[in-house]
Formats: C-alpha cells, structure tokens, sequence
C-alpha cells in the first residue's frame, strides 16, 4: 500500500504542489507560535515544590505611630504573637507561621545571591527567611527526608552560620560529596584560623536539605534557593505577614471571603490584620507582572492561529479526497475492498504530511540558529536545566507536537469524505462522474 502511496503521489504531483508548500509553510509557522505556547505554558505549570494548594497569605500592620512609640519593639512582639496564636486557633487552620514578604516564593525576592561551584562555575540563588520554632517547612509544605519529625527539626533550627538548602543548589555546590560534613569542616577550619572573628566573616554550615522548592513559577529548571533561620526575637525586629496553612477539605477561596469580610476582629494589642489572600491568587499576580497582558494575547494569538489552521488544512483535504470519486469508483471495479481504498487515501495524506514536516522544521531550525531563537521565551534558575534548555530533546518535542496536530487535521480531512467514498457502490461512482 505504502509503494501505491508513493506512486499515487507522484502522478498527483502538480496537484499535490501547492497543498505540500502550504504543509510547510503551515509547520514552519506553528514552530514560532506553539513553541512560545509550550514553553510558556510549561513554564507556568511545572510544580513548584512545596504545597500551595491549601496556602494563604494574612498580610499584617501596625496600628500605631512609628515615631510616638517607645516600647514599640517591644510590644510589637507580644503583640504578632497574639495575632499568630489568633490565627492558630480558628477550626479551619493546620498551621501558621510568619513570613516575611519581601523575601517570599513568587512574590521576589530583594536580593540574589553569588556562588561558584568547584569546577569553576557561577550560580545564582535566592535566600528564604524564616523564623525558629514556627512550623515554617511545614505550614509551606516543603519535603525532606524523614517526613514529619526532618520538617519539624528544620524549623525548629536555631543559631547564626546555619542554613538549609535545596538538594539541586547542594549538588552543584558540593559536587558528590556531603554538603554537611564538608560546610562544617570548612567552619571549623574557619573558626580555628580566627577564633574572634565576626558572625558575618564565617561560612555558613549546611544543616539539612530539602526537596526542590521552585521560588518564582514563571522560571524552568531548578532554581537555587537557601532557608536560613533567625531567632524569634526576629519577631520584633522585621515586618512579617502570616502564612496559613487550611486542614485538609477546607475550601480556601471561602475561607478567604470569610476571613475578610472580618478582617477587623482580627487584631492583638498594635498588630492588625490587613487581608488574606490564597497563594494561587499571589502566585497568579506574580505571573501577571513578570509577563503582563503579552502572555495572554500570545495564547490568544495562538490559539486563533491554530483553530484556523486546522481549520484550513482540514477543508483542504476533505476537498480534494472529494474529488476522487472516479479513481475510487475504478478501484473498486477491480476489487479493491472499502478498507483497502481507505488506508490508501489515508497513507498519501499521511506521507505528505510526514515529508512537507520535515521539510518545514528544516527550514525552522535553519533560520532559528541563525536568528537565535531556537531556544523559545525561556527564563532559567540557573542551576539544572529543564527539558527546555536541552536543545535536541526541546527540538524533537516541539516538533513531535506539531506532527501529531497536522496529522490529527489531515486525518479528519481525509477520513470523513474518504470513508464515505469508500461506501460507494463502483457504478455509483463512476456514473456520478
């Protein structure tokens, strides 16, 4: 069948022309607006790491004159505490904890950090606050080994030169070795060379590691991330917001509704409740203001683009399989069965296509090269690389995605007319011509 395929093809050639120089152009258009869309998409929807599902954000404030206050550090800690202990004691609450901010997973972070790896290279990682004794790994849903009781040591961590890090940033920074035993050999050595030195001038002991956490969801690949613990006396020191973590079947956008039409009721001494939000709600911002009213309009172009690409490679070849009725009433004159003519009309589509796809990526890969972008809209942690970065595995699944939705368009093209040619009776055919 695959040889009378071939042949059909090439004696249908001059009509064949035009329809295989649009399934090339139709490919080599599709790369630049499905790659961008799958990318983005991607990007958008890898799993982060921790569990925001049930996660929500109290943002607080002082009630209070900044400038008047003498006792305000003071007071500002009994004062969160009660908030927080507020906070905790609502029925739909698992767990709370205070966050700060400005330094949040997709909310940014204001600074970004500097590291070189043992063979030389540079990495970037942010650095995540958190304060002891506060059910912080647990409230974000962070994993690490030894479930509970791992969660529970990590965030009772207490003391200065200590941090807990990702497992991706400690395998790039301690290459096939124990970022524990190494970070602390190297303090002690530290410590030893100038026992007087200041906190700030000694390395940091890598305590324990967790799980890949993804700090900002607009990004692809691992990004490097530190947890470093402060003392409560933190408290009163910063500005926090409160992290909520709802018991499992709580719905959190009626939560959320619920809590702020009594944000008022929620106040201890000077620190008041200002709102709540869901992390989806928080995270969807942060996706908005990284790419704005673009990326939608992208989607929108995209979709728009291939509905009607289908839409006109689809009609094309329900037209011409139409047209076939006197090759298919002489076909089956000579005992061709309904099965048989089908899988013909069938395989010639699909050869076609196959060939005017290859041909359009080609082209595609050709030009992208030159012009630079054969790596798409990506936005990387800068530590391991996703399917994205890894050029032959994001080439061949782009491509692979625009084979399967031109051959889906060309089967329905061909298969509805085609199985109703199929059903016709040779005569029928023959005379209809």
């Amino acid at each position: 069948m695959i040889s009378l395929a071939l042949k059909n093809i090439w004696h249908r050639r001059k009509r064949y022309g035009w329809l295989f120089i649009e399934l090339i152009a139709v490919t080599f258009i599709s790369w630049y607006v499905i790659d961008r869309l799958v990318v983005l998409s991607y990007q958008y929807n890898e799993p982060v790491g921790y569990d925001r599902d049930r996660l929500c954000i109290l943002s607080t404030a002082l009630d209070v004159d900044l400038g008047t206050d003498p006792n305000l550090v003071e007071n500002k800690d009994t004062d969160f505490r009660g908030l927080i202990g507020q906070i905790r004691a609502l029925p739909q609450v698992e767990r709370a904890t205070p966050v700060d901010p400005y330094q949040m997973m997709d909310r940014g972070f204001n600074s970004t950090n500097g590291c070189q790896a043992p063979d030389g290279t540079s990495y970037y990682y942010n650095t995540m606050f958190y304060i002891s004794g506060q059910d912080f790994f647990e409230t974000f849903g962070i994993t690490t080994d030894g479930g509970e009781e791992g969660l529970k040591y990590l965030s009772d961590l207490d003391g200065a030169n200590i941090t807990v890090l990702t497992r991706t940033l400690a395998f790039v920074l301690y290459i096939n070795k124990n970022p524990m035993e190494v970070s602390d050999s190297l303090y002690q050595a530290a410590i030893e060379k100038n026992p007087d030195a200041e906190s700030w001038q000694k390395p940091n002991r890598v305590v324990g590691l967790v799980d890949d956490v993804k700090p900002k969801s607009t990004v692809s690949g691992h990004f490097g991330l530190e947890f470093k613990p402060l003392s409560q006396a933190a408290m009163a020191a910063g500005s926090w917001d409160i992290a909520i973590r709802l018991k499992p079947g709580v719905n959190v956008n009626s939560f959320v509704t619920q809590m702020n039409s009594s944000i008022k009721d929620f106040k201890s001494g000077k620190a008041i409740a200002v709102d709540v939000r869901s992390y989806d709600d928080i995270s969807e911002e942060f996706q908005n203001r990284e790419s704005g009213p673009e990326r939608r309009l992208d989607m929108i172009f995209a979709f728009f683009f291939l509905f009607n690409v289908c839409l006109g490679v689809t009609g094309t070849f329900w037209m011409m399989t139409r047209k076939r009725s006197e090759e298919v009433g002489v076909l089956r004159a000579y005992g061709s069965s309904r099965s048989g003519i089908l899988g013909l009309l069938i395989s010639e589509a699909v050869i076609l296509t196959l060939v005017a796809w290859l041909v359009g990526c080609a082209l595609w890969l050709y030009y992208a090269l030159g012009a630079g972008l054969f790596m798409g809209d990506i936005q990387n942690g800068g530590l391991a690389k996703s399917w994205v970065e890894i050029f032959p595995l994001h080439f061949a699944i782009i491509s692979g995605i625009i084979l399967v939705l031109l051959i889906v368009a060309v089967l329905i093209g061909v298969a509805g007319p085609g199985y109703k040619l199929s059903r016709v009776e040779p005569v029928d055919a023959l005379r209809d011509e």
